[in-house]
Parts: structure tokens; C-alpha cells; sequence
């Protein structure tokens, strides 16, 4: 029984009356809390011994290479991969520890390709090394589904979208979907893997859209920010759209400035006639999402949402709207409302005595007064005392929360 269930069964009891709610908490934070810390360093330094062995091994054969036989070169490039099985299988029979299937089968996805590049170099096949790496990783998605490969699906998904970069292989990427949706509901977390999907979606933004790529990822950050589940999304989204608006805001860059950055990518030759429905099919999906969110949700949930549009509209709405006479008034709203959003967040943070909040903010709004600072044509004596405030500013959040800490009830790791 892992973390997840047997803290659902502890609920259980909890609300059959056989455990206090506190007992239940305190269950939470000293054992479950703490076992699931130690098996992910006890994962980590499994996977580090698995790829460090991997290396010296490798590098021990890679030295006498050119001294085997060909039919030598092939023994040698699955002795590793039938040497992983045989653990695997033996490991699995004996019902071993999840730490150990989990470092197992990414050491077989590793052994895998091992085999694929060394009999590639060997036998001097006359297919791509792309298509046999693509090959490669599409024959490990069965491990993955079977033995529930986690790290494994990290390398698979990793390996597709740096071997297909700047190519089409949603499919591909598809394959892994059934598995990911079984991970967010099982645990809700699966940050590394929502990481690589949160990254595969914007790539397909600028690679299907590559006129409006900027638009589009726009659209599509929106709609992370009303996704629930994993938590990750909304998070980086908010994140992703304040730093674009903190950059907008310090550095007077233009509408265009941002899709140049976001435009390089070159038209799709299926769907070079089809940006403009894509980029209606993300508006109608980002305007149904903010629907469906905005009747389940209220308070402060509603009003994240709403300043999420607006950072949008203040990032989409520039020369194409306002005149360039009046661009320099567009500038000091945005900068405005950069600085009314970063207040609110800070005394959000405050008020919830959420260490991690007050302080990203609170370093947001004193960078944004020092690269405003810097870059005017201020004296020194002007930007000396700025400096001198924004240190003692820091000093002074930094002492604030640590008399809130030491009376406890304080959020170091809650995203905001």
C-alpha cells in the first residue's frame, strides 16, 4: 500500500470516527509527509547510481572498442539490456520496493537505446539515427504502461521532443497521454512529466501557428490558468504572463517584440491555411474554459482569473490598438498595473503569511524600481539612495516574516 492509499484509508477512519481530525494531521505531517521525502531521495540516488555504472561501463568498452568483432559489438550491446531484464524480472517476483522498479525500468529504457546506438554504429544500417531513436522510445511505452514507468515516461517524452524538435510527432507525444491523465488523477502532482506537456503544448502553438505563435501561446496560457488539476499549469502560467508583463513594463518593448520572439518557427505546409481556425478554435476554448471556471469557482479564485485576462490584454494590446501619440499613455498604464498586481499579491502574501509569495513578489516590485532606476538618465546620487531603500526594504520584509514564522501558521512552499 503506497502513501496515497493508505492515507485514504486513514480518512476513511477519520470520518467514521475512529481517528480525531487532528490525529489525522498530525499522521500526515510526521509519517506520510516525511516517508514520501525519503523515498524520493532514495529514488534519486538510485537513478544517479544506475546512470553513473551505465557511464563507466560504457566508457570501459568504448575504449577497446575498435577491437571487437562485429558479432562481438552486438553480444556486448545487449548484454546490459538482458542483464537489466533478468534483475527486473527477479526484483518484480520478489515484490521488491518501489524505488527499485522505478530505477530498474528507466535503467531498461536506458539499456535499450544503448543497444539501438551501438548495433546502428556497428552494422552501419542505413536508416537515420533519428528514425531509430524515435523507434526506440515508441518500443519502451509498453514498460511504461505495464510497470507504470514514471521516470521511464520522463525519458520517452523528453527523447520525443528533442529528437522531433522543429518536426510533427503529436502522435507520438499522444501515445503517452492515457498514462499522464492516470498520473493527475491518481496523485494530482506529477510535476516533471505536467512540465514536459506544459512545454509540448506551447511547441505545437508555435509550430502550427508560426504568424500568430504569439497569440496562440497567449490563448493557451489562459487556459492553464483555469486548470485545476495538476496544479502545476495554472502556476506557470501566471508565472509566464507576469514575466512577459514585467519585461513589457521595464524595458518599453513593443507589441512586435514579443512576436518576433515567439514567431520563428516556419509555416506548416498541412496546415499553412489553417492558422487562422486554429487560432478562433484556442479562443473559443480559452472563452468556454473561463465559462466553465467562472461558475464553479468564487472569491478569490474568480478574481485570479480575471487578472489573468487582463495581463493578457495588456500583453496583445499595443501599437495594433493604440496610436503610436498615444503609446507613451498605454506604457504607464501598463506599468501601473504591473505594479498594482505585484502590491496585490505581495499583501495577499502577507495576509496569508505566505514567506514564498511576499518574497517573489516583494523582489519583483524592488527589481522593477532598480531596472527602472538604472536604465532612466537619473544622477548617481538619485540611484544611490533607490539602491540603499531597496536593500532596506528587503531587510525589512525579510525581518517581518521572520517574526511571523517564529509565531508559526506561515506557507513556505504554497504557490501563488
Amino acid at each position: 500500500m503506497n502513501s496515497n492509499e493508505f492515507y485514504n484509508e486513514l480518512k476513511q477512519l477519520t470520518t467514521l470516527g475512529y481517528l480525531e481530525q487532528a490525529q489525522l494531521e498530525r499522521i500526515q505531517d510526521e509519517y506520510i509527509k516525511t516517508r514520501k521525502e525519503h523515498h524520493n531521495a532514495f529514488l534519486i540516488f538510485a537513478l544517479i547510481g544506475v546512470v553513473f555504472i551505465g557511464a563507466g561501463v560504457i566508457s570501459l568498452f568504448a575504449y577497446n572498442w575498435s577491437m571487437f568483432s562485429r558479432e562481438m559489438k552486438a553480444f556486448i550491446a545487449f548484454l546490459p539490456l538482458l542483464g537489466v531484464q533478468v534483475l527486473l524480472f527477479l526484483k518484480i517476483r520478489a515484490q521488491a520496493s518501489e524505488v527499485w522498479i522505478q530505477s530498474l525500468s528507466l535503467a531498461l529504457g536506458i539499456a535499450f537505446l544503448s543497444a539501438l546506438g551501438l548495433i546502428y554504429q556497428a552494422y552501419q544500417i542505413s536508416y537515420s539515427l533519428q528514425s531509430m531513436l524515435l523507434t526506440g522510445f515508441v518500443l519502451m511505452l509498453p514498460v511504461v504502461y505495464l510497470l507504470d514507468g514514471y521516470y521511464l515516461a520522463l525519458l520517452y517524452m523528453a527523447g520525443i521532443c528533442w529528437t522531433g524538435w522543429n518536426s510533427d510527432y503529436i502522435l507520438l507525444a499522444s501515445l503517452l497521454l492515457p498514462y499522464y491523465i492516470k498520473c493527475v488523477r491518481k496523485d494530482g502532482a506529477c510535476r516533471l512529466l505536467s512540465l514536459c506537456f506544459f512545454i509540448w503544448m506551447l511547441y505545437l502553438a508555435i509550430l502550427y501557428v508560426p504568424y500568430g505563435a504569439f497569440y496562440a501561446c497567449i490563448l493557451i496560457l489562459l487556459i492553464y490558468m483555469t486548470i485545476e488539476r495538476p496544479a502545476l499549469y495554472p502556476v506557470l502560467a501566471g508565472r509566464m504572463l507576469y514575466i512577459m508583463l514585467f519585461t513589457k513594463a521595464v524595458f518599453y518593448l513593443f507589441f512586435n517584440n514579443f512576436t518576433e520572439l515567439f514567431g520563428y518557427g516556419s509555416p506548416d505546409p498541412y496546415f499553412y491555411h489553417m492558422q487562422d481556425p486554429l487560432l478562433l478554435a484556442l479562443l473559443a476554448g480559452a472563452f468556454i474554459r473561463i465559462y466553465i471556471f467562472y461558475t464553479k469557482k468564487s472569491g478569490k479564485a474568480r478574481l485570479d482569473l480575471l487578472l489573468s485576462v487582463i495581463l493578457c490584454g495588456l500583453l496583445t494590446a499595443d501599437l495594433m490598438v493604440f496610436p503610436y501619440a498615444s503609446f507613451l499613455a498605454y506604457e504607464i498604464l501598463v506599468n501601473l498595473c504591473l505594479i498594482a498586481f505585484s502590491l496585490y499579491k505581495l499583501l495577499r502574501g502577507i495576509k496569508s503569511a505566505n514567506l514564498a509569495s511576499v518574497r517573489r513578489y516583494t523582489a519583483a516590485i524592488i527589481l522593477y524600481i532598480v531596472l527602472k532606476v538604472s536604465l532612466g538618465n537619473y544622477q548617481l546620487l538619485v540611484k544611490g539612495i533607490v539602491f540603499l531603500i531597496a536593500g532596506l526594504a528587503f531587510l525589512a520584509v525579510n525581518y517581518r516574516m521572520t517574526l511571523k514564522l517564529k509565531g508559526g501558521n506561515v506557507h513556505e512552499n504554497t504557490p501563488q
